[in-house]
């Protein structure tokens, strides 16, 4: 079986795509606290299911020490059904934390001993 091509990798503050004729994987960072999104490619014969490489999308950042509230939307599937504009937007209280939809709204509350 010859190896499939690398995918196409859109990344940079903010998020990461990772893009074949088939499908799409995406992270996109919520936080206040910026990450930069990069695609981590795997060793060769590293799955026990797959013997090519996998691309994997993830964020990194620098965070001070203390308490942080890291926040992500990731999708995968047809790369034609993605809408960026569908990804929600994070708001966050002293105890809970809102995400917003241009279809709906969703409010997640944090527990007493995990307040930032």
């Amino acid at each position: 079986m010859p190896n499939r091509p690398l995918p196409e990798v859109q990344d940079g503050e903010g998020g990461c795509r990772i893009i074949t004729p088939a499908d799409m994987s995406a992270i996109l960072c919520l936080s206040p606290q910026r990450r930069c999104g990069e695609a981590v490619l795997t060793p060769p014969n590293s799955n026990l299911l797959f013997a090519e490489r996998a691309a994997v999308p993830v964020l990194r950042g620098d965070l001070a020490p203390g308490t942080h509230l890291l926040l992500s939307a990731v999708w995968a599937g047809n790369p034609d059904t993605f809408a960026p504009q569908g990804c929600p937007q994070a708001f966050i209280s002293d105890d809970a934390v809102r995400f917003v939809t241009a279809q709906e709204e969703k409010h997640l509350t944090l527990s007493p001993e995990n307040v930032l």
